[in-house]
C-alpha cells in the first residue's frame, strides 16, 4: 500500500505552486509564487445578492412594514396605497429560493390610511397578523386590526380602536413571554399637538383584539421617526427608542397582565435622532438598531443595546459608523440568521437604494461596503420595508422606485475569513 501524505501547514518553502512545464520527482524546477500579508480594518467575509424584482403591488405602495408569518411560511406586507385613495392594503408573498411570487392585494381599511403611522407583527401563538395604524377615515385614531392567512391571501376580522387620540409615529413588536401585542405611538391632537408618548398592550382572540389602558411614557414631544419597539426575549422585556428635543432615550417596556410599565430611561446622545429600526439578535441576547441624526446630510450610526433582565436597565454601547456618505430619510434594517448579519437598506444621497451589511462582535456592529441594489431612481416618502424569512434563510426588501413598486430576495453568502497580519500564499 502507499503511504499516506503527509499534510503540512504552507509556508514561503513549504507550498503549492503552478509550474510552466512538467517537473519529475525529485527534479529541480521553477514554481510562480506570490505571498502576501493581509491588512486593514475590515476583510470582507460576506456578499449580498438578489434575486429578480417583483411587484408587489401598484405604483402607488407607500409607507410599506412587512412581518414573516412563520406557521404559513408566508409574507405579510402592509401599506398605504397612494393610487387607491390611500386605502390601508394587505399582500401576501411567497418566498421560493430567490424570487417572490405575490397575491391579489386585499383592503382592510377603506379610508385614507397611516400618514406615515403603521406597523405589522406576526402573533404566533395565535397564527394571527396584526395590522396597527392611523385611521383617517375616523378621526386619526389608532386602530389595529387582525388577519389570518389562507394560501396567498390574506382576511380580515373588524377594525378595533385602541386608542381616540390622533394617532402619529404607531409602532409595534410582538412580546412572546406575555403573548401580547405592544404598541408605542405619539399623541398628535389637536388643539394641543403635544405628540407626548403612550403605549398599551393588546390580546388577540381568534380573528379580534382587545386592549388594556394606555399609559403616557414619555410628556414631552417625542421626535417623528425616531420612535421604535422590539422585543427581546432574552430579558423578557421590550426595547423602547425616541427621542425629544436634543435628547435621545432608550428604556425598557415590562408587561403584567395588559399593563405596560417603562424601565428607567438611558439618556444616550445628546443629538437627537431619526429614522430608527431596531432588531433582536438572540446569538447575543440584544437588540441593534440603526439610526441617523437630525443634522443636515448625515451619514448612518448603529448601536447595540443591553437590557439588565432584573432592574430593567438599558445600557447602550458607543455608535459605529454604518456608511460615510448621506444616507436619505428612507432606510430599513433586518438580522439574516442563518448568516449571522444585518442587511442595512436605505437611499443613498446618489438616489440609488444600497444595502450595507454588519457583523456583531460583543457591543459593537462592524459594517462593510454597500452594494446597490437599484439604481433606476428611489422614490422618495417610502421607507423600504425589510423581513427576514427564517424558513427560507432569506431577507425580503420591499420598496418604491420612481416606476412601480418593487421586492427583491437578498442572498447572504460567507466567504472565508482573511486574519489580518497573516501571510497567505497562492
Amino acid at each position: 500500500l502507499a503511504s499516506q501524505p503527509v499534510v503540512t501547514n504552507l509556508t514561503a518553502t513549504n507550498f503549492v505552486g503552478i509550474a510552466d512545464s512538467a517537473i519529475s520527482a525529485s527534479a529541480a524546477g521553477s514554481v510562480i509564487v506570490q505571498g502576501g500579508t493581509i491588512s486593514g480594518d475590515f476583510i470582507p467575509v460576506a456578499a449580498v445578492s438578489f434575486g429578480t424584482a417583483s411587484s408587489p403591488a401598484s405604483q402607488g405602495m407607500f409607507n410599506t412594514r412587512m412581518a414573516y408569518d412563520s406557521t404559513s411560511n408566508k409574507i405579510v406586507l402592509a401599506y398605504e396605497d397612494s393610487s387607491s385613495s390611500n386605502y390601508g392594503t394587505a399582500v401576501i408573498g411567497t418566498v421560493s429560493g430567490t424570487s417572490i411570487s405575490w397575491g391579489t392585494p386585499v383592503v382592510f381599511n377603506s379610508a385614507s390610511t397611516a400618514d406615515g403611522s403603521i406597523d405589522v407583527v406576526y402573533d404566533p401563538d395565535q397564527d394571527k397578523s396584526v395590522i396597527v395604524y392611523r385611521d383617517l377615515g375616523n378621526s386619526g385614531y389608532g386602530t389595529a386590526i387582525v388577519g389570518t392567512v389562507s394560501g396567498t391571501s390574506i382576511s380580515f376580522g373588524s377594525e378595533v380602536v385602541f386608542s381616540t387620540r390622533s394617532s402619529y409615529y404607531i409602532n409595534a413588536t410582538y412580546d412572546s413571554g406575555q403573548d401580547k401585542v405592544l404598541i408605542v405611538f405619539a399623541d398628535g391632537s389637536a388643539p394641543g399637538y403635544t405628540y407626548d408618548g403612550y403605549m398599551i398592550v393588546g390580546t388577540v382572540s381568534g380573528t379580534s383584539i382587545s386592549f388594556g389602558s394606555e399609559v403616557q411614557f414619555e410628556s414631552s414631544a417625542v421626535s417623528g421617526t425616531a420612535l421604535a419597539v422590539q422585543y427581546d426575549a432574552a430579558a423578557s422585556k421590550s426595547l423602547v427608542l425616541y427621542a425629544v428635543s436634543t435628547a435621545n432615550y432608550a428604556a425598557s417596556i415590562t408587561i403584567s397582565s395588559t399593563t405596560p410599565s417603562i424601565g428607567t430611561k438611558n439618556n444616550w446622545a445628546s443629538t437627537s435622532a431619526r429614522n430608527t429600526e431596531a432588531v433582536y439578535v438572540a446569538s447575543s441576547s440584544k437588540c441593534v438598531f440603526a439610526y441617523s441624526t437630525t443634522a443636515a446630510n448625515t451619514p448612518s450610526f448603529s448601536a447595540v443595546t443591553t437590557i439588565d433582565s432584573g432592574t430593567g436597565d438599558v445600557t447602550v454601547a458607543a455608535s459605529t459608523s454604518i456608511v460615510s456618505e448621506t444616507a436619505q430619510n428612507e432606510r430599513g434594517l433586518a438580522y439574516d440568521i442563518g448568516g449571522a448579519l444585518f442587511l442595512y437598506v436605505y437611499n443613498a444621497t446618489s438616489n440609488n437604494l444600497a444595502v450595507a451589511l454588519g457583523s456583531i462582535s460583543g457591543d459593537s456592529v462592524t459594517w462593510g461596503s454597500p452594494t446597490v441594489l437599484d439604481s433606476s431612481g428611489y422614490a422618495s416618502a417610502n421607507f423600504p420595508a425589510t423581513v427576514y424569512n427564517s424558513t427560507e434563510a432569506k431577507t425580503v426588501i420591499a420598496y418604491r422606485n420612481a416606476s412601480d413598486s418593487q421586492s427583491v430576495v437578498a442572498t447572504v453568502t460567507q466567504n472565508t475569513p482573511l486574519t489580518v497580519g497573516t501571510k497567505y500564499y497562492v
